[in-house]
């Protein structure tokens, strides 16, 4: 008897327990994003950037030296509210949005990544 597994299941489950084995526990979910070229928004016209500590949690570098796109995206990775993330790097002006409210839309911006998390 042969067991089927969707490939999604597999897709999931494979980096999770690989990450258990390899005794790091700080990221156990590994999401597929959707990658949007410019600023996320919560509606699905492009209008509406939400605020911070409503729609997402902003963090800056200047409040974390560390951050950077794989910081932002291991954050929103870690947050089971996390919707996605918006990321943003201009030099010393690095900044992350983690959002916990819908993105339903976007607007194109140079210099801005608009991540939706996906399952």
């Amino acid at each position: 008897m042969k067991l089927l597994v969707p490939l999604s299941v597999l897709a999931f489950v494979a980096p999770s327990l690989g990450s258990i084995l390899r005794g790091n526990h700080r990221n156990l979910a590994n999401y597929i994003y959707k990658e949007y070229p410019g600023v996320c928004r919560k509606n699905s016209d492009g209008t509406g950037g939400g605020s911070n500590g409503v729609e997402y949690d902003l963090y800056k570098k200047q409040d974390n030296s560390d951050l950077d796109y794989h910081w932002c995206k291991d954050k929103c990775n870690n947050q089971s509210s996390c919707t996605g993330f918006e990321y943003r790097s201009s030099g010393d002006t690095s900044q992350c949005e983690v959002w916990k409210k819908p993105i339903l839309g976007f607007v194109k911006k140079n210099g801005h990544d608009c991540m939706v998390k996906g399952d």
